[in-house]
């Protein structure tokens, strides 16, 4: 059963909080949702390995601070039906997706 999480992060000096639906949550996993919150792509965050690689892409991001915590506080079903209309999509299990926009360069 999928348990509420708040993903706290600082995004270009303003801090924000971003509530998700999950099964489990990491640190790692934090990091991921906050990056493709900014803008980065599930392929290019899929391919680091490193801790060190993804700061780098959390710093060309303009994020810091992740951090994340169980939603403790219970919420009204107005705002559990919108949560379930917007959920964010991250896999829990990796999946083949094509490659990201940004980073294919134009032929001509």
């Amino acid at each position: 059963m999928d348990s509420q999480y708040e993903i706290h992060f600082v995004r270009a000096e303003h801090k924000e909080v971003l509530r998700v639906s999950r099964r489990h949550m990491s640190g790692p996993q934090a990091w991921e949702i906050a990056l493709m919150h900014a803008g980065a792509c599930y392929g290019e965050i899929t391919q680091l390995a490193a801790h060190e690689s993804i700061m780098v892409l959390a710093k060309r991001f303009s994020i810091s601070g992740v951090r994340w915590n169980k939603a403790s506080h219970t919420i009204s079903f107005a705002e559990r039906s919108s949560l379930n209309s917007l959920k964010l999509f991250a896999p829990e299990t990796p999946v083949h997706s094509p490659p990201c926009p940004r980073t294919l360069q134009q032929t001509d």
